[in-house]
Protein backbone atom coordinates (compact mmCIF):
# COMPACT_ATOMS: atom_id res chain seq x y z
CA UNK A 1 0.00 0.00 0.00
CA UNK A 2 1.51 3.47 -0.64
CA UNK A 3 0.65 6.73 0.54
CA UNK A 4 -0.12 9.55 -0.79
CA UNK A 5 3.31 10.88 -1.95
CA UNK A 6 3.66 7.71 -3.92
CA UNK A 7 5.93 5.27 -1.99
CA UNK A 8 5.97 2.46 0.57
CA UNK A 9 7.08 2.35 3.83
CA UNK A 10 8.86 -0.74 3.43
CA UNK A 11 12.57 1.42 3.53
CA UNK A 12 11.18 3.28 6.96
CA UNK A 13 10.09 -0.30 8.72
CA UNK A 14 13.24 -2.00 7.72
CA UNK A 15 15.03 0.60 9.42
CA UNK A 16 12.69 0.85 12.24
CA UNK A 17 13.11 -3.19 12.55
CA UNK A 18 16.98 -3.07 12.07
CA UNK A 19 17.19 -0.30 15.32
CA UNK A 20 15.01 -2.43 17.38
CA UNK A 21 16.99 -5.62 17.20
CA UNK A 22 20.44 -3.54 17.55
CA UNK A 23 18.81 -2.16 20.84
CA UNK A 24 16.81 -5.53 22.01
CA UNK A 25 20.03 -7.64 21.56
CA UNK A 26 22.25 -4.33 23.49
CA UNK A 27 19.75 -4.05 25.99
CA UNK A 28 18.77 -8.20 26.79
CA UNK A 29 21.38 -10.30 25.42
CA UNK A 30 23.41 -10.44 28.69
CA UNK A 31 20.22 -10.89 30.91
CA UNK A 32 19.33 -13.67 29.01
CA UNK A 33 22.33 -15.01 28.81
CA UNK A 34 22.86 -14.99 32.54
CA UNK A 35 19.60 -16.71 33.47
CA UNK A 36 20.30 -19.40 31.20
CA UNK A 37 23.71 -19.74 32.81
CA UNK A 38 21.75 -20.09 36.52
CA UNK A 39 19.78 -23.24 34.83
CA UNK A 40 16.43 -21.18 33.57
CA UNK A 41 14.77 -23.29 30.64
CA UNK A 42 12.65 -22.56 28.19
CA UNK A 43 8.76 -23.51 28.55
CA UNK A 44 7.26 -25.73 26.56
CA UNK A 45 6.07 -25.05 22.96
CA UNK A 46 2.67 -26.37 24.29
CA UNK A 47 2.59 -23.98 26.94
CA UNK A 48 3.90 -20.78 24.04
CA UNK A 49 0.94 -21.74 21.83
CA UNK A 50 -1.75 -21.82 24.83
CA UNK A 51 -1.03 -18.28 25.94
CA UNK A 52 -0.59 -16.81 22.83
CA UNK A 53 -4.16 -18.73 21.57
CA UNK A 54 -5.58 -16.97 25.08
CA UNK A 55 -3.97 -13.55 24.08
CA UNK A 56 -5.83 -13.65 21.10
CA UNK A 57 -9.25 -14.96 22.43
CA UNK A 58 -8.84 -12.21 24.48
CA UNK A 59 -8.15 -9.85 21.74
CA UNK A 60 -10.79 -10.42 19.45
CA UNK A 61 -13.02 -10.47 23.04
CA UNK A 62 -11.96 -6.59 23.14
CA UNK A 63 -12.48 -6.04 19.71
CA UNK A 64 -16.24 -7.14 20.21
CA UNK A 65 -16.96 -5.32 22.98
CA UNK A 66 -15.43 -2.22 21.35
CA UNK A 67 -17.59 -2.79 18.25
CA UNK A 68 -20.68 -3.14 19.81
CA UNK A 69 -20.31 -0.68 22.46
CA UNK A 70 -19.33 2.14 20.13
CA UNK A 71 -22.79 1.32 18.17
CA UNK A 72 -20.85 0.67 14.38
CA UNK A 73 -22.01 -2.84 13.76
CA UNK A 74 -23.62 -3.65 10.73
CA UNK A 75 -26.38 -5.51 10.09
Amino acid sequence: MRNKSGSSGAPIVGVVTGLYRWYAGTVFDKEISLRAADGWTRHSWWRVVGLSLAFLVVLFLFAAIFVFATGKVRA
